[in-house]
């Protein structure tokens, strides 16, 4: 168990340096030059490339949906199990076999929005909170984003999740693995997390679903949703940012501080428009 266990940690840490498998020199059926390695500098192409096999099919078919080299799946097998060193690979430029993180957010909700269909008919169902047709102007929009924030609470708690981008960037500015980093890294940040959170949330609400049918999905979410995300933001901070266990959950703290702060404000200024 041991030994298992630092091999995972070593696949946490170094997922993509990848060992060279071929050392004899290799011949390039596409440029034709000869090389040695897993991949022709050249062009490009795989060592070993040559008659096609079912592997073949089943690899043409995954790049249809664009889920080839920068596989969707297997970036959201390394978000749930190393989030916080993917992230920290996609912002330092490791970003080839990383599926683009703002197209992988909007494929999972349109994914588990259809799997919410078969679950659970209502489970993206809200009613609406407040009447909008006699509000005008700015407070007619205002409302109407509101009441569709409402009648979406996954994208609410995304929305809500933007908030941390400003403080974040603060309170982690000097990191030992992601030093001095810039508000449009900490945008991509939040997308993973959002991805992250939206992917874990869903499918502990779905399960709960099944498992008691007749469980109100508020009820089932009220016990899990805060401490989940307590503990999947500790693990992915703590691995981006690379703090120890007492750094990184004092600095948490203050983010959540922070956080409740910015959406305080931004509270206090609908108000002013409503």
């Amino acid at each position: 168990m041991k030994a298992r266990f630092a091999r995972f940690r070593e696949w946490q840490e170094h997922p993509t340096d990848f060992a060279l498998k071929v050392s004899t020199p290799q011949h390039c059926n596409c440029c034709g030059r000869t090389f040695t390695g897993n991949f022709c500098p050249y062009c490009g192409q795989k060592s070993g490339t040559g008659e096609l096999t079912w592997r073949s099919v089943r690899e043409g078919i995954m790049d249809l949906w664009g889920m080839g080299s920068r596989s969707l799946p297997y970036t959201l097998w390394q978000l749930l199990w190393r989030p916080g060193y993917l992230m920290h690979d996609y912002l330092v430029g490791r970003r080839q076999v990383s599926f683009p993180p703002v197209k992988m957010l909007v494929a999972i909700y349109v994914l588990l929005y259809v799997l919410s269909l078969v679950v659970s008919s209502d489970m993206f169902e809200a009613e609406v909170l407040e009447d909008t047709t006699t509000a005008t102007g700015v407070a007619y929009y205002l409302n109407s984003f509101l009441n569709w924030l409402s009648a979406h609470p996954q994208w609410s708690v995304l929305f809500a999740l933007q908030f941390l981008i400003v403080p974040t960037w603060l309170i982690f500015r000097w990191a030992p693995r992601l030093p001095r980093h810039t508000l449009p890294q900490g945008f991509f940040i939040q997308v993973y997390i959002s991805t992250q959170l939206l992917v874990v949330l869903s499918l502990i609400n779905m399960l709960m679903l099944l498992l008691v049918p007749g469980l109100d999905e508020e009820d089932a979410m009220r016990w899990f949703s805060m401490v989940v995300v307590l503990l999947l933001l500790f693990i992915d901070y703590k691995q981006l940012f690379g703090y120890g266990w007492w750094g990184t959950s004092w600095r948490i703290i203050v983010l959540f501080l922070a956080f409740a702060l910015s959406i305080r404000c931004f509270v206090l200024a609908i108000d002013l428009f409503r």
